[in-house]
């Protein structure tokens, strides 16, 4: 469990980046092993304060970017502690490896 600083990218509906928040504050919890360079994507779960993202509803299929430069697309959101958090569960994206 860390906090650190992500940036928030929200996608269109082409799958293009929309907007950018960047310097946001996040809990990063329950992470799962994995490989990052191919196989089994790691899992896990960000917390963060629903007031960083502005006039925005976080969406599925939007993602964070973590200071490893690891996208992590966000599977699941549930606006929690009466609308001040956003639980965010996350999967790595892994980058496409040619044979």
């Amino acid at each position: 469990m860390a906090l650190e600083t992500v940036t928030y990218v929200k996608l269109g509906l082409d799958g293009s980046a929309e907007g950018t928040v960047t310097g946001v504050l996040a809990l990063r919890r329950g992470m799962t092993r994995g490989r990052s360079n191919g196989g089994n994507p790691r899992r896990g779960r960000f917390h963060l304060q629903a007031n960083t993202i502005p006039d925005w509803e976080v969406r599925i299929g939007d993602a964070l970017l973590d200071a490893d430069a690891v996208r992590w697309v966000i599977e699941s959101a549930a606006l929690l502690t009466l609308g001040t958090r956003w639980q965010l569960d996350v999967v790595e994206e892994l980058e496409e490896v040619s044979p």
